[in-house]
């Protein structure tokens, strides 16, 4: 059993013309995938993110909806949430 979380990122192909897709090229959006995790007790969730800007909010409520916070260390060695549960996300001109 994996004591990690994992949270896959996928990002929309850029195809040419035909069904050829570029290689080392993708759209600023896709899908964040958290992936199952019995003991962090985490469930399988997807959300899709259209912009790099709507990409943290997403990736903010996937770990919120599943109680998982990232956090830091400051400079006097405390743990500070920095997203996820816990974590303020403030409003701007993105969200409602």
């Amino acid at each position: 059993m994996s004591k990690r979380g994992s949270v896959k990122i996928y990002f929309w192909p850029v195809k040419k013309r035909g069904s050829i897709i570029e290689k080392r090229i993708a759209w600023a959006g896709g899908i964040l995938a958290l992936e199952s995790n019995e003991f962090h007790e985490t469930r399988s969730d997807a959300k899709i993110f259209n912009s790099l800007e709507e990409f943290f909010i997403r990736l903010h409520e996937l770990l919120n909806e599943n109680e998982v916070s990232l956090i830091m260390a400051s400079e006097k060695d405390e743990r500070v949430q920095r997203l996820g549960k816990g974590y303020p996300l403030k409003a701007g001109p993105w969200r409602s």
